[in-house]
């Protein structure tokens, strides 16, 4: 038994040397200075590539543009400025990257501002809005015409859903519309009251009376009815009694 006890304990002694030699190591392994001199050996072998600038030749559109900044103006041509309107309810930086996906030069676009809900407003000078128009006839843009977007400015500013210090009246969007040119009125087939109504009467319809029912409201249509159908109907002889 005494033989055992002692190989036992020197078996224990002899793992705790071990682990003393391992601590011993791994301190003089993770010291201060050794993962500071190992980090700096790594970022001194990295080597710093500078990179290559690629110079590409101006295209001809480039060219054009950089030699029209430099072009003297003509003092007899004045400078006049214009809104060209847009459908679009984005925001101004939205309005920018659409813009610069269509190839047109933000430099020329003064200013961005937004008249009446969903129609944005572009300031541009006036010798720049027939490359704008070309640049937005590639993408199938139309602009608005600023004779539909005055009623439809005038028509936001006058409905309910604005309340602000802009509000104005009914009246006055009355008499904008008395005074806006009123639209060509286009052909337009008969309604079957209207129909009826040329079927009843005892002599043809002529052209002139096509366009006077064309011209009548449905409130017309329905006393012209009625009077067409008491005309037709026949009337009974009074009833004389002798007695």
């Amino acid at each position: 038994m005494p033989a055992v006890e002692q190989r036992i304990s020197t078996q224990v002694q002899q793992q705790k040397q071990q682990k003393q030699q391992q601590q011993n190591v791994l301190a003089k392994k993770l010291t201060y200075t050794s993962v500071t001199n190992k980090n700096n050996n790594k970022n001194n072998n990295k080597t710093r590539k500078t990179p290559t600038k690629i110079i590409k030749a101006p295209t001809v559109g480039m060219v054009a543009w950089a030699g029209h900044s430099f072009q003297p103006i003509d003092p007899s041509i004045p400078i006049r400025y214009n809104f060209v309107y847009l459908s679009s309810p984005y925001l101004p930086s939205e309005v920018r990257k659409r813009l610069r996906i269509l190839v047109v030069a933000q430099a020329r676009v003064l200013d961005i501002h937004f008249p009446t809900k969903g129609v944005v407003g572009l300031l541009i000078p006036n010798s720049f809005q027939t490359k704008l128009e070309s640049a937005f006839a590639k993408g199938g843009i139309k602009l608005i015409p600023q004779a539909y977007l005055g009623h439809v400015i005038i028509h936001y500013f006058s409905s309910d859903d604005y309340s602000g210090q802009h509000k104005l009246t009914p009246t006055m969007l009355a008499e904008y519309q008395k005074h806006r040119p009123t639209p060509i009125r286009q052909r337009r087939e008969l309604t079957p009251t209207e129909v009826a109504v040329t079927f009843l009467t005892s002599t043809p319809p002529t052209k002139n009376n096509a366009t006077n029912n064309n011209n009548k409201g449905d409130d017309d249509i329905d006393m012209d009815v009625s009077s067409s159908t008491k005309s037709d109907t026949p009337t009974e002889p009074p009833v004389v009694n002798n007695n």
